[in-house]
């Protein structure tokens, strides 16, 4: 099965995905961590590829993405992402897309496709049709939980941010779950939301 963990950097997701990894290892089921970003091709790409040709370059695409000052390199550079992000897309549902309801193998997700979609709309690189088509291709996880988190709290524990970044990523977090399907978890409690997580996979797995 596939199960993914979302939110706002700082949320704790990375700390729930191999919990809940480790748990469904626990029953000798098979199970792998997956961080979306890290492991991804996107970040082959620009990281080993374009970065190991040349570190200036991946420097300079990721810094276009984050200002809108030259319009032409924004552009450019938002092209570019976008379809790197529906490769990776593409290349995920492919490898992975047995996993969807399998009980024998499981996938937890530092991250999923959702998290894309608010970063796309944070930096404005899509337009709402892109958006949807983007939305239409991605495999519904299993289990989704959704790590709501106090964006002032969560910067404190990621502060390469400014405190504005969260409070807008945050906003467009609570938008989008509000019409995605999800298991919502609060960041506060560690010991609660590991029990909810193994009580989710355990009805899952039956």
């Amino acid at each position: 099965m596939i199960i993914a963990f979302s939110g706002i950097d700082g949320s704790g997701k990375t700390t729930y995905a191999k919990f809940a990894a480790g748990h469904i290892q626990s029953k000798n089921l098979k199970a792998r961590y997956r961080h979306n970003v890290r492991d991804s091709f996107y970040h082959l790409i620009l990281h080993n590829v374009i970065g190991g040709v040349s570190e200036s370059s991946r420097a300079s695409i990721e810094a276009a993405l984050r200002s809108k000052g030259n319009r032409v390199y924004f552009s450019i550079a938002g092209f570019v992402k976008k379809v790197l992000l529906l490769t990776d897309l593409v290349c995920f549902n492919i490898r992975y897309g047995g996993y969807k309801g399998a009980r024998a193998k499981t996938l937890a997700c530092d991250r999923y496709f959702y998290d894309e979609i608010v970063q796309m709309k944070y930096l404005g690189l899509a337009r709402d049709k892109f958006l949807r088509f983007y939305k239409s291709l991605i495999i519904k996880p299993d289990i989704l939980f959704f790590v709501k988190s106090d964006p002032t709290i969560a910067y404190e524990r990621k502060r390469e941010y400014n405190e504005d970044y969260f409070m807008k990523k945050a906003g467009l977090y609570s938008d989008m779950y509000m019409t995605i399907p999800h298991v919502g978890i609060q960041d506060s409690d560690l010991k609660s939301n590991e029990q909810a997580i193994r009580a989710d996979i355990d009805r899952v797995l039956g």
